[in-house]
């Protein structure tokens, strides 16, 4: 990651699903301080068209978290905020 965070990927084998596990270090825009239930960070999705579906929901009055236009965005990557702040992003 561009800002020093590591991840590791785990995939199950039979399923194929996946989940990212990612660590921040100081001085990373994305750490906060740990409160009790501050564990997910978001969620991911991997979608036909990323962009589309990001437009849609914003258009919707979805708020925006992240898009590749923003200061650490990644392209072809979006984010939104789910009702409780929780980031899900579109890949």
């Amino acid at each position: 990651m561009h800002h020093g965070g590591r991840w590791v990927l785990l995939q199950d084998p039979r399923s194929h699903q996946r989940l990212e596990l990612n660590w921040y270090p100081p001085g990373s825009p994305y750490r906060v301080p740990y409160m009790p239930g501050e564990a997910l960070d978001h969620i991911g999705f991997k979608v036909s068209d990323a962009e589309a579906s990001y437009r849609k929901l914003v258009q919707q009055g979805i708020p925006s978290a992240l898009a590749p236009s923003d200061k650490d965005g990644v392209k072809g990557v979006f984010y939104v905020k789910d009702p409780d702040g929780n980031w899900i992003e579109f890949f």
